[in-house]
């Protein structure tokens, strides 16, 4: 009797081999964060991909029309004068656009970002989903949803400073070097200078400057073709390695995480509350 013929997905070459997953969840799925070697057989994107996602955006929002993309301007959100600073067709790729753009600023940095590559692509999305396939079948597919972001950058620091989501990341470097440094959550679970917008909300620390913490800090660092990951519960921010980096985000949104940010929320609203309650009155 002949053997079966074994047919092929047409999305394997974005699909790691079969141990990868069973390794990973074993060894650091949520419980701790490290660099990995990326080993599909073909790049979940690459500096021409991500340039088209981001052009398309620009002429988007050059037109007056919705886009979901940000320029930050070292640490600050640019909220005006953005078009000019977005890619345009002449930009021959990613480095070029770089430069001109830098030139255009000054020197200062920046930092392009988009979180809806799940839209602007459904070609990133396919090769999101075969990536994680193996993963989901070991966590279960109600476990959380699927996010895709890009980050350009060539910032000293996230724009944004040291926070926390309820996202389990895998951050793809494209190109150049990353450099993240993540912290348990415990770390900064004493701060008084949290800050968080709502239940559902990324927390982020006040206060930006995270060099005390520096030694408490797991540094992962990673060139074109690794994938840093750390889990949902752990605090990040990217520092510079001196060179730009294009990265394709690729968190998982955990429901678990969602609900203990929750409950986190309020129970630091509930602290507050409490405090006040008990602080003597002063007024006559």
């Amino acid at each position: 009797m002949p053997s079966p013929i074994a047919i092929r997905r047409k999305d394997a070459p974005f699909t790691p081999p079969a141990d990868f997953w069973s390794d990973f969840v074993e060894r650091f799925w949520e419980r701790g964060a490290t660099t990995l070697r990326y080993q599909a057989e073909q790049p979940l994107m690459t500096e021409a991909e991500a340039l088209a996602i981001f052009l398309g955006l620009a002429e988007r929002f050059r037109a007056g029309g919705e886009a979901d993309i940000d320029l930050y301007v070292e640490n600050g959100l640019l909220k005006s004068d953005i078009g000019r600073l977005l890619p345009a067709a002449a930009d021959r790729d990613i480095a070029a656009y770089q430069a001109r753009v830098t030139d255009q600023l000054g020197g200062r940095r920046f930092s392009l970002v988009t979180n809806s590559v799940r839209r602007e692509s459904r070609e990133h999305l396919k090769r999101v989903k075969a990536f994680t396939r193996g993963l989901i079948k070991l966590i279960g597919q109600d476990a959380g949803w699927l996010g895709a972001d890009i980050f350009l950058s060539n910032t000293l620091k996230t724009a944004f400073g040291v926070h926390r989501d309820s996202a389990s990341n895998f951050s793809y470097i494209v190109s150049g070097r990353k450099r993240m440094l993540v912290w348990p959550c415990e770390v900064f679970a004493a701060r008084r200078d949290l800050r968080c917008a709502g239940p559902k909300k990324n927390v982020f620390l006040d206060d930006v400057n995270c060099e005390p913490y520096r030694d408490q800090a797991i540094v992962l660092e990673g060139g074109a073709g690794d994938m840093l990951y750390w889990p949902a519960s752990y605090w990040h921010v990217a520092e510079s390695t001196g060179k730009p980096s294009l990265v394709f985000n690729v968190p998982i949104y955990l429901n678990s995480a969602v609900n203990r940010m929750a409950a986190e929320y309020y129970l630091r609203k509930l602290s507050v509350v409490s405090s006040q309650l008990a602080s003597p009155r002063t007024d006559h």
